[in-house]
């Protein structure tokens, strides 16, 4: 049985009111059946109130399960059973106590039974022992400080080569073992010796050889170069966040580095598959393999761990398996598993001495059992569970959670996972009902960042001007992000000092925003020598870091940028945004790293991470649409699948929303002014359907701007298809092509928009760079 840690358990979820009611006693009259589980009272805290739930909190096989009756008085909900269902639903709106512009207040679960810890002595300079989850650390002493993890580096190369490999391969080793250091470890195989990837395992683990780890390595990815990247990959997938890796064995490196924690937690991954204990649990291994010469050699290899060898005085038969390491500079490493009952312990030592790291881990591990035995002398007993297929629907919406319900004493129990997803649909429900009415003379309601805009602007993240005005499309700079990451609702740790900015003295107004998000580390790559620069504007680059740390944003996303490769600064930053659905990058497959950030942008990205009601609905990212002097087409990445949808070239394209709009190139000889790119703006929908011209005019360059098209106007079609010049013009309309309307007589190339100006080049002035009013009322060159 695998148990979670109960101390301040949090619920994440945002209510509305703090409204009591009486719910009656749900019954099911199913046959209970007899299962062995935790009950523990716990405490319902709420505006710095603590309640004593009326009914116990239930841990079976690892899961929590709260009372749904506490819960939903919470939230001033009803449940009626109907059929096979659980309905359910919260009067939320008219309530006379909402009130919709406040930070909504938030619900947090608290056991009263002591969580599972212990102080010991321990000689080592660090040290970690976790029972079964990662999430269980019954003891740490340095325990989150980087130190050098030696040849227990190992147990990840044997990790990856478990999860992705079929061990029973056959392996012929690469020549890249002979570029290991002259000091290492070794198991003595050759290049060109064969065994399968099984024994080249045991060759790693066993006499800990380096030169057997490059082998797996470089069977496994190609390369030992690229096995180190999937290394550090799988480290931030089970958040081994301050662990990185350099090479397979452990051979020591100034930036091969982990902590006593990460250290347990990829060591609990590992022992989740059965392949891997033999590994760690083998005392002798006795092999025969064939050497490149064809002759068969035979070697025995002998665990460096003593633990596991009886004939060892460091002998402990609770020790079910470890892994030993040593260089001069990580010193004496160990990581050790033991088993009591249903628990496993995974201890680490780091830094500590040859013999003296086995007494730390019979000690952590003794002291460990201890406890959970005296804790469950107090609360595990044998419970009469009833078990129902019933499913739980709130405000007629699905609750899809896996798994069936059960009630204890007359009362209906809900996994602690549920309540998550319930309060998710909860708050969708809250952001479709409740019509936030955000007033900003620069946002209309059909804007297409309203509700993001909204829901920040309520939650008093992001403020407007005092014109009443948003300024969507202004820049945001560094002080400006800092400020709004400060007024996170987020459990930021105290500044411990005042710190020193070059730029920003400390009599700032916003000194201290800024002094607690930085000693909070979420500027910290941005930073150079106490440098804030807080003028200086913020890229998608920098804004996908600060957030991917802000809200501890991890994994790697199937989608590839085509202008992030794996060697940009950020890219796990933008690979953890577009795992987690906050970006989706431009149509045409880039992120645009360096682009600046303006305010609409940043608003999205931050409504995306707080809240999963924000990201996309539908997956826009595997489509690009491309033109030739030719063709214009749409193809999808998925299938490499490519559908023309014009029939002539296209010099330049935009989508917006369910549209792409393109400039088609269909007049490209024209009079006697040679094969300039002129032609006509159409609109089609992404599905290369319903195309129709939205310009009468013979175009030259066009830009989408907020929710108008510019265009430069060169003249008309003629009825003999020559085209007819007027005077060149810079012209506005709507995305419908309605309302035209003339700015200015200017030939304007590359037209943008920002902060109120359109910026463009003048070819009939030597392609000098000018910016517009919008409304033409003042022109300005650069």
């Amino acid at each position: 049985m695998v148990l979670t840690s109960r101390s301040m358990r949090i619920v994440l979820f945002a209510i509305f009111l703090f409204a009591p009611f009486f719910l009656g006693t749900i019954s099911h009259g199913h046959a209970a059946s007899l299962t062995e589980a935790y009950v523990e009272p716990f405490f319902i805290q709420f505006n710095n109130e603590e309640v004593l739930a009326e009914n116990p909190l239930i841990t079976k096989e690892g899961k929590n399960y709260v009372p749904f009756d506490d819960v939903l008085q919470m939230l001033n909900g009803e449940i009626q059973t109907v059929e096979d269902r659980y309905h359910v639903t919260f009067s939320l709106i008219g309530q006379p106590s909402i009130k919709i512009n406040e930070t909504l207040p938030q619900i947090q679960l608290r056991s009263e039974v002591p969580t599972l810890t212990f102080e010991e002595t321990v000689y080592a300079h660090a040290a970690a022992i976790i029972e079964n989850g990662a999430e269980n650390v019954m003891f740490s002493k340095n325990g989150h400080k980087k130190l050098y993890p030696a040849s227990t580096t190992k147990i990840m190369t044997a990790l990856i080569a478990i999860e992705t490999s079929d061990l029973n391969q056959l392996v012929t080793v690469s020549e890249e073992v002979r570029n290991i250091p002259g000091d290492s470890s070794r198991a003595h195989i050759q290049p060109g010796d064969q065994l399968t990837l099984r024994q080249l395992i045991y060759a790693m683990m066993i006499p800990s050889g380096n030169d057997a780890a490059v082998a797996v390595a470089a069977h496994v990815a190609g390369s030992e170069k690229e096995f180190v990247k999937l290394m550090n990959k799988k480290a931030k997938e089970i958040g081994a966040t301050n662990t990185n890796f350099v090479n397979p064995h452990g051979y020591h490196d100034p930036k091969q580095h982990t902590t006593a924690i990460d250290l347990a937690k990829i060591a609990y991954e590992a022992s989740k598959y059965d392949e891997f204990f033999p590994f760690v649990s083998t005392p002798r291994y006795t092999i025969t393999y064939k050497q490149r010469n064809g002759n068969s050699v035979t070697r025995t290899w002998t665990a460096t761990n003593q633990q596991i060898r009886n004939e060892t005085s460091n002998y402990s038969p609770m020790i079910t398996g470890g892994k030993t390491g040593f260089t001069s500079a990580s010193r004496h490493t160990l990581v050790s598993f033991a088993h009591h009952g249903d628990q496993q312990y995974t201890t680490v030592i780091l830094k500590g001495d040859r013999n003296q790291r086995y007494a730390d881990t019979v000690r952590l591990v003794q002291r460990a059992i201890g406890e959970r035995e005296a804790h469950d002398s107090h609360y595990k007993k044998s419970l009469a569970l009833s078990y129902n297929e019933k499913s739980i629907y709130v405000n007629d919406e699905l609750i899809d959670f896996g798994e069936k319900l059960f009630t204890y004493n007359g009362r209906l129990y809900v996994p602690e996972a549920l309540i998550k997803l319930l309060l998710n649909q909860l708050q969708a429900y809250i952001i479709e009902k409740t019509h936030f009415k955000t007033v900003f003379n620069d946002v209309s309601d059909e804007f297409w960042a309203k509700e993001e805009i909204d829901y920040l602007t309520t939650k008093q993240i992001i403020n407007g001007f005092p014109d009443q005005t948003f300024r969507p499309n202004a820049k945001l700079n560094r002080l400006q992000v800092a400020i709004m990451i400060s007024r996170l609702p987020l459990p930021f740790a105290e500044p411990s000092r005042e710190r020193k900015f070059i730029n920003l003295p400390k009599d700032h107004s916003h000194y201290e925003a800024v002094n607690k998000v930085v000693q909070n580390g979420y500027f910290d790559q941005l930073m150079r020598n106490n440098e804030f620069r807080p003028n200086q504007e913020v890229t998608r680059a920098e804004i996908a870091y600060i957030l991917s740390s802000v809200f501890e944003l991890t994994g790697e996303s199937e989608m590839t940028f085509l202008d992030v490769d794996q060697n940009h600064w950020a890219y796990d930053d933008i690979q953890a945004l577009a795992a987690n659905n906050v970006t989706l990058g431009y149509p045409d497959l880039t992120f645009k790293p360096d682009e600046t950030v303006n305010r609409v942008q940043f608003s999205v990205f931050m409504a995306r991470s707080m809240n999963d009601y924000f990201k996309p609905r539908t997956d826009e990212r595997h489509f690009m649409y491309w033109g030739t002097e030719s063709n214009f087409f749409k193809t999808c990445m998925e299938t490499e699948r490519t559908t023309p949808i014009h029939p002539y070239g296209v010099s330049q394209h935009y989508v917006v929303g369910n549209y792409v709009y393109f400039l088609s190139e269909t007049y490209r000889h024209m009079s006697d002014r040679g094969a300039e790119p002129h032609g006509q703006i159409y609109r089609i929908n992404k599905d290369g359907s319903n195309k129709i011209r939205i310009s009468e005019d013979i175009v030259e360059a066009f830009g989408i701007v907020e929710d108008k098209i510019l265009y430069s106007y060169t003249g008309k079609l003629g009825k003999d298809g020559y085209v007819i010049y007027g005077t060149p013009s810079i012209k506005s309309m709507n995305l419908n092509g309605k309302n035209q309307k003339k700015i200015a007589d200017i030939r304007a190339l590359d037209l943008r928009s920002e902060n109120g100006w359109i910026y463009f080049t003048n070819s009939n002035d030597g392609d000098k760079l000018y910016r517009m009013k919008k409304d033409g009322s003042k022109i300005e060159e650069l």
